[in-house]
C-alpha cells in the first residue's frame, strides 16, 4: 500500500469539524476532492462554529499526482484565501505540499481561521493502515443527497433503537472494536468476563450515556437490550441531545419520540436540517430551553412560526448564519417567537441579515437578557439604535459581542456602559472603524469587572485608551485581544503592570511591538497561558528566556513567520513541546 496523506485540525479547538480527514492517493479512483462549507457540493464539509460564513462554499481544492506522489492544493476563488505556512496561495497557483505544512482557511491574522497540518504516513504504519480506511466516495450525488466525506465515521448513520440483537450497530456505527470491548467484556487468560456495563445497575449505566454520543449508546448490545427490555426508559432520562449532519434525518421522528425530555438541542454545523425537521424538533420536545441552530442556513419562516407555537421556555437561541430568518417577511413572526419566550438569557444572531428595525423590535421584550451576539456578514446597517435600546431594555446584560458593524460609534458603547455597567463581563466589538479611545474611557469609568474585551482591528483606539481601561479594569482583565491595533511598547507595558489575572492576550499584527515589552508581560502576568504574538515583526530571541522561565503556565504560543525569532530559538520551544508531559504548544 502506498503513502497515506491526511490533513489534522490544529486550531481552533473545539467548535470546529472535521478534525482529520484524508487526502486522495494512489488506490482512490478520484485524484481529487473538494473542501468547503457547502456539504451538498463538497467532498469534506467544513465548518467553524464562531463564524461559518468565513469559509467559501467550496473554498479549496486537493489533487494527488501519481506520477510523482505529491499533493497540492489550489485556492477555489475563495472570499477569505488559503494560506500555507502564513503565506497566503495566489491563484490559480498550486502548492505542492510538503510533511509538516500548515494550511490555513481564511487569514491566520485575523481573527478566524481553520488551522490544519499535512501529514503523510509511510507504507506499512500502522497510522497509514488506519487512515486508509477513510472512505472518499465520489458517486454522483441527486439533489437532496448527503454528502461523501472524508472520515469514514463521517459517512451518514441510521439508527436503529428497537434493535436489540447481538449485531447492533456493529457496521453502521463503526464502533471501535476495543472500546466496545472494554466495556462489553474483559478477557483475562481464556477467561471472558462480564465488562465495566455488566457490573453496573441500571441507574450507574444511565450515568454512563452523557459520556457517550448516541450512536455509540445504540452500539453497544447491552444498552441495546436495556432499552428492549425499559421501554427505552434511558431515552427519557436524556437532558442533552447533540444532532449531527451525518445522521439520516429519518432517524430524527424515532429519536425524539423517545427523548422527548431534552431540554438542550445543539444542530449547530446542520447544514441539510430543514424547515422539515425543526417542525420535528418543535412537536416532540416542546420543554426545550436551549436551542442552537447555527449554520442551519435551509431554516426559514416555517421554522420560526412552529419553534414560536410550540417552544415558549427557551432560555437559550442560537440562529448564526440562518440568513433565511432574517427576510422581511420573517420579522413579525420572529419578534413573536422572542416576544413568548420572555425569559430568553442568550441570543446569537450573527452572520444573519438583520437591520437597526429588526433588532430593535426582538429587543423590546428581552428584559432577562443577558447575552448578544450580532454583527458580521450582512450588519452593515447596525447603528447606535441597537446599543441604546440594549441599555434600555436589557439590564441584566453581561456579554455583548457586536462584530463588523461600522455604523456603530463611541455614542453607543457609552450607551451600554451606562445601562449594563452593574452586570457587564465581555465586551467584544471587533473590526468596528469608528470606535477610537473613547469608548474605552467609557468602559473603564463605568465597567470595573470588565473580564473579557475584543478590539480587534478597531484602528482608531491607541496607547491612551488601553492604558486607561488597563488601570482601571486591569486586576479583574482575563482575556484581552489588541490584535491588529495601532498600538506601541506603551499599551503592553500597561497591561503587564496592572493586569495579574490575566490569562489570554493577543496582539497578532500589532507591527510596532518589540520584545522589551513582551518580556515585562511575561514577567507581570503570571497566570498567562495563551498569548498570540504573529505578525509582530520586531520580536527576536530576547523574549526566549522569559519563554522557558514562565513555561509552566504558557500552554499556547503563536510566533509565526513575519518576525526575527531565530530557527534555533523555535526549535527549543518544539522540543519543549514534544515532551508527552508538556501542554505548550508553539505554533
Amino acid at each position: 500500500m502506498s503513502e497515506t496523506a491526511v490533513l489534522k485540525l490544529k486550531r481552533p479547538e473545539g467548535g470546529a469539524s472535521p478534525e482529520l480527514f484524508r487526502l486522495p492517493g494512489s488506490f482512490d479512483r478520484n485524484k481529487e476532492i473538494k473542501v468547503g462549507r457547502n456539504g451538498e457540493d463538497c467532498d469534506v464539509f467544513l465548518y467553524v462554529d464562531e463564524h461559518p460564513s468565513f469559509l467559501s462554499r467550496v473554498h479549496a481544492r486537493f489533487q494527488y499526482d501519481e506520477s510523482s506522489n505529491t499533493w497540492s492544493v489550489f485556492d477555489n476563488h475563495s472570499v477569505n484565501g488559503v494560506y500555507i505556512n502564513g503565506n497566503k496561495l495566489e491563484m490559480p497557483e498550486q502548492k505542492v505540499l510538503q510533511l509538516g505544512d500548515r494550511i490555513f482557511f481564511g487569514n491566520p491574522l485575523h481573527s478566524f481561521f481553520l488551522e490544519y497540518e499535512f501529514e503523510i504516513h509511510p507504507s506499512g504504519s500502522k497510522e497509514a493502515l488506519v487512515h486508509s480506511q477513510m472512505k472518499i466516495s465520489y458517486k454522483k450525488r441527486k439533489r437532496g443527497d448527503y454528502p461523501y466525506l472524508a472520515q469514514q465515521r463521517d459517512m451518514p448513520v441510521k439508527l436503529d433503537i428497537e434493535a436489540s440483537d447481538e449485531d447492533t450497530g456493529n457496521e453502521e456505527f463503526d464502533m471501535p472494536r476495543r472500546k466496545r470491548f472494554r466495556l462489553e467484556s474483559v478477557t483475562v487468560g481464556t477467561r471472558t468476563s462480564p465488562g465495566l456495563l455488566f457490573c453496573l445497575s441500571n441507574d450507574l449505566v444511565f450515568q454512563f450515556f452523557p459520556f457517550l454520543d448516541l450512536p455509540e449508546i445504540f452500539a453497544f448490545r447491552l444498552l441495546c437490550t436495556c432499552a428492549e427490555i425499559l421501554g427505552n426508559s434511558f431515552l427519557s432520562r436524556m437532558k442533552y441531545l447533540r444532532w449531527d449532519h451525518k445522521w439520516y434525518q429519518s432517524s430524527l421522528d424515532s429519536v425524539l419520540l423517545r427523548c422527548y425530555n431534552i431540554t438542550n438541542l445543539d444542530a449547530s454545523g446542520c447544514y441539510n436540517l430543514s424547515d422539515n425537521e425543526v417542525v420535528s424538533i418543535a412537536n416532540r420536545i416542546p420543554n426545550l430551553k436551549h436551542l442552537d441552530l447555527s449554520g442551519c442556513s435551509r431554516i426559514s419562516k416555517m421554522s420560526v412560526q412552529v419553534l414560536r407555537q410550540y417552544c415558549t421556555n427557551l432560555r437559550t437561541l442560537r440562529v448564526r448564519a440562518c440568513k433565511r430568518i432574517a427576510a422581511s417577511n420573517v420579522r413579525a413572526p420572529l419578534t413573536a417567537l422572542v416576544q413568548v419566550n420572555s425569559y430568553l438569557t442568550h441570543l446569537d444572531f450573527r452572520c444573519c441579515n438583520m437591520d437597526d428595525e429588526t433588532l430593535v423590535s426582538l429587543l423590546q421584550n428581552c428584559s432577562q437578557l443577558e447575552s448578544l451576539d450580532i454583527g458580521s456578514t450582512g450588519f452593515a446597517n447596525v447603528s447606535d439604535t441597537v446599543l441604546t435600546t440594549l441599555s434600555r431594555k436589557c439590564p441584566k446584560l453581561a456579554h455583548l459581542g457586536v462584530m463588523c458593524c461600522k455604523n456603530i460609534t463611541d455614542a453607543g458603547v457609552l450607551a451600554i456602559a451606562e445601562g449594563c455597567a452593574a452586570n457587564m463581563r465581555s465586551f467584544i466589538v471587533h473590526c468596528c472603524f469608528e470606535l477610537t479611545d473613547a469608548s474605552l474611557r467609557h468602559l473603564a469609568r463605568c465597567c470595573p469587572k470588565l473580564e473579557i474585551l475584543n478590539v480587534h482591528r478597531c484602528l482608531k483606539i491607541s496607547d491612551s485608551g488601553v492604558s486607561e481601561l488597563v488601570r482601571h479594569c486591569g486586576s479583574s482583565l482575563t482575556s484581552l485581544d489588541l490584535s491588529a491595533c495601532k498600538i506601541t511598547d506603551d499599551s503592553i507595558l500597561a497591561v503587564a503592570a496592572s493586569c495579574p489575572n490575566l490569562k489570554i492576550l493577543d496582539t497578532r499584527a500589532c507591527e510596532n511591538i518589540t520584545s522589551a515589552s513582551i518580556i515585562e508581560v511575561l514577567n507581570g502576568c503570571p497566570l498567562l497561558e495563551q498569548l498570540d504574538l504573529s505578525g509582530c515583526k520586531k520580536l527576536d530571541d530576547s523574549i526566549l528566556p522569559a519563554i522557558l522561565e514562565n513555561i509552566s503556565n504558557l500552554k499556547q504560543l503563536e510566533i509565526g513567520d513575519s518576525n526575527k525569532f531565530s530557527a534555533a530559538s523555535r526549535q527549543v520551544l518544539q522540543k519543549i513541546q514534544m515532551d508527552p508531559n508538556s501542554k505548550f504548544q508553539v505554533y
